[in-house]
């Protein structure tokens, strides 16, 4: 927990950071969550093309595998793995 609470207070400044700027240069952001993405990601898609104002080509879809996330175990080998090639 010692190592949460400067983590959290290092998201918000940074949060705190960006909103001045996007305020002060008078800049609407397009807010789009991770969760949304992965729920429908043509849907997100079409989302930030609108944004940026431009027009999506069916053509030109590709197929993106899905994401698969990563288990507690998975992260412990991985991690382990990691340390013994670092020693």
């Amino acid at each position: 927990q010692e190592q949460l609470e400067p983590a959290e207070r290092g998201i918000a400044i940074q949060e705190d950071v960006w909103a001045r700027m996007f305020h002060d240069l008078r800049v609407q952001p397009l807010a789009i969550w991770h969760e949304d993405v992965l729920a429908n990601p043509a849907g997100a898609a079409s989302a930030v093309a609108e944004f940026v104002g431009v027009a999506l080509d069916p053509e030109g879809a590709v197929a993106v595998p899905e994401i698969i996330k990563q288990s507690v175990g998975d992260a412990r080998a991985w991690a382990e793995r990691y340390a013994r090639s670092r020693g």
